[in-house]
């Protein structure tokens, strides 16, 4: 069984599926069990899709890890230097 992040778990509604979708396109993406794919296009001829797949992909992803890191630190209060 899936963990859920714990954040999902505070949040109702719409958000909360959003987050859940996030979160697991990000664990998709993070996998790396891409060799299936590889093999395939080897196989059909057509393995320089992989590349511009990846280097598409690669873009898309910290694109979209820095929108969310982004979105997560925004909201978070500041460390004050008493506390540190």
């Amino acid at each position: 069984m899936r963990k859920v992040p714990a954040i999902i778990d505070c949040v109702d509604g719409d958000l909360a599926r959003i987050l859940y979708k996030e979160s697991r396109l990000i664990d998709t993406a993070t996998n790396r069990d891409f060799s299936l794919l590889v093999v395939l296009l080897a196989l059909i001829g057509k393995l320089d899709l992989f590349l511009w797949m990846a280097g598409i992909g690669v873009h898309l992803f910290w694109i979209t890890a820095l929108f969310s890191q982004w979105r997560d630190t925004r909201g978070a209060p500041a460390i004050s230097e008493k506390s540190a």
